[in-house]
């Protein structure tokens, strides 16, 4: 449907829909913090995401492709947009988003395909400017700040193509507001602006400190000649690391009260709705989870058990709550103590495992009275976020393993 204004020879179609990539009204910031529930299974809404591409980080059209998987041939003909539109948002056409030469749209250097100066920081449209998140704020351009040249929509997916005000993401052949939008639509809930994974190479050397007494900003070290045994570098050692910042987390448990990165960190859901705990109602309750078998989670390759007295994190934000695991299984709730558990509120006992549906039931305290757990609540033995400094911290030992999956020396082995 076309709802229209103006009059019969000169119609303005479409007006009726809100304008998410006015920069003048930046409705467009909500869709950072509006979202629903992630389609990969056993992946909590709120928790942590993993396989979102970085748009900053693209380097091969193939990955493009990938995302938007653009069909309009037979037998699907499942796209409005063409094989053109996207060939316009990579750099083929007149509103380049990744590579091209538009000065609006430069994510990197377009023939070295690397990070460079940003526009940011020079204010030349012929510099870099990558993506930002949809969230990033709006206002003008205040030489002597920390981001004089101002910041917007036009740092973000939603910038425009060669058309002002029309993002080169929604600049294709379709007419009707929805068909526009197709192409980022499909997108938007596999891509990100920002990365947590990265490989780290550290070379360490030894160098004679030529100067004395204490080392401060005002008396920083002077380094004078490496130390070497045969010849210069020999006795350099140099070490390998992949980090994922994204299993950052405060574990449930701390050492001495003290925030303590979680070890082994996991993340599920909850399987099935947990019903209100009624006031009447012991202060046990159950949760159920999707798990490997018993009590224990398959967690990025590795299986993890969950044990009594272990702490849990139920839920995200401001509504999270900590759980603490009895045993395994459910003894149910029996109101009327007549072995039933046929009446209104009762629970039957539920097993530890149940291999058929692949959920497990736990028996937990610390819930709270009156409200109910949905299905597809995040359960976790930590609050995903850095915990800070770590005293001693040593990529060995294992509730690091998560943050540090791989640790090496490359040379000398």
């Amino acid at each position: 449907y076309k709802f229209t204004t103006g009059n019969t020879g000169a119609p303005v179609y479409h007006q009726h829909v809100a304008q998410w990539t006015s920069p003048t009204v930046p409705l467009h910031r909500a869709l950072e913090l509006l979202n629903v529930k992630t389609w990969m299974n056993g992946v909590a809404n709120g928790g942590r995401t993993p396989g979102k591409i970085n748009v900053n980080a693209i380097n091969s059209r193939k990955v493009l492709d990938a995302l938007v998987d653009q069909s309009t041939a037979t037998p699907n003909a499942a796209n409005r947009f063409t094989a053109t539109d996207v060939d316009n948002v990579w750099d083929m056409g007149a509103s380049p988003l990744f590579y091209g030469t538009q000065p609006f749209s430069r994510t990197k250097d377009a023939t070295n395909k690397i990070p460079g100066a940003t526009f940011d920081e020079t204010g030349l449209a012929t510099d870099d400017r990558p993506f930002k998140s949809l969230g990033t704020a709006t206002f003008a351009a205040a030489p002597g700040t920390l981001l004089p040249n101002g910041s917007g929509i036009a740092d973000t997916i939603l910038r425009d193509g060669a058309t002002a005000g029309t993002p080169a993401i929604l600049g294709g052949a379709a007419t009707h507001p929805y068909e526009k939008a197709e192409m980022l639509r499909k997108m938007q809930n596999n891509i990100t602006t920002t990365t947590d994974t990265y490989m780290v190479v550290m070379t360490v050397g030894y160098f004679e400190v030529r100067n004395s007494g204490t080392i401060s900003p005002t008396n920083p070290v002077v380094l004078g000649k490496e130390v070497f045994d045969e010849i210069p570098g020999d006795m350099r050692a140099k070490f390998f690391a992949v980090v994922d910042r994204s299993m950052l987390g405060t574990a449930a448990n701390p050492i001495a009260g003290a925030p303590t990165q979680v070890s082994d960190l996991w993340m599920s859901e909850t399987a099935t709705g947990t019903p209100a705990i009624a006031p009447t109602m012991p202060p046990t309750q159950f949760l159920q989870f999707r798990a490997n078998g018993n009590i224990r989670v398959n967690y990025e390759g590795r299986n993890v058990n969950v044990p009594a007295g272990t702490n849990l994190v139920v839920g995200t934000g401001a509504t999270a709550r900590t759980a603490n695991v009895v045993v395994a299984g459910y003894v149910g709730y029996d109101a009327n103590s007549n072995g039933m558990f046929t009446d209104p509120g009762d629970v039957p006992p539920l097993p530890a495992y149940d291999a058929n549906t692949g959920i497990a039931t736990i028996t937990v305290t610390g819930l709270v009275a009156g409200v109910p757990i949905p299905a597809g609540t995040s359960i976790s033995n930590g609050t995903l976020g850095n915990p800070g400094a770590q005293p001693n911290f040593d990529a060995s030992e294992a509730r690091y393993s998560g943050v540090v999956p791989y640790f090496g020396r490359i040379y000398p082995r």
